[in-house]
């Protein structure tokens, strides 16, 4: 399962059987879903981003509160995410380059703060 949305619809089908819900993995990302369901129980302690992401969940007491920012709430450190970009002509075979996609979607990636290809 992949997604917030379907994320959500799990959480709710448990509620109505009474199930509480621990989400697994990422939980820069996890802790605003755990305490938008009231079935929401654990949070998983993985800081893997903070190195990319170093205002993470501040937990006290064994809590964590939901982020107040905007969004995810997630606080990018954008030079640090700089630093591990990869240039495009190093990675061989990226899916962008793909022959699947044709010539006119073979752009270059976009680069830190300028969005995404559709």
């Amino acid at each position: 399962m992949g997604g917030i949305t379907p994320w959500l619809k799990v959480a709710h089908l448990a509620e109505a059987f009474n199930v509480s819900v621990a989400p697994h993995f990422l939980m820069e990302l996890h802790v605003s879903l755990a305490t938008a369901v009231p079935n929401g129980r654990w949070l998983e302690w993985i800081p893997q981003l903070s190195t990319v992401a170093p205002n993470g969940p501040a937990v006290t007491a064994g809590r964590a509160p939901a982020p107040a920012d905007a969004g995810l709430g997630i606080g990018w450190d954008l030079a640090a995410l700089a630093a591990h970009q990869v240039d495009d002509d190093a990675v061989e075979g990226a899916p962008w380059e793909d022959e699947v996609m044709g010539t006119a979607a073979q752009t270059a990636s976009p680069r830190l703060g300028e969005g995404v290809r559709p």
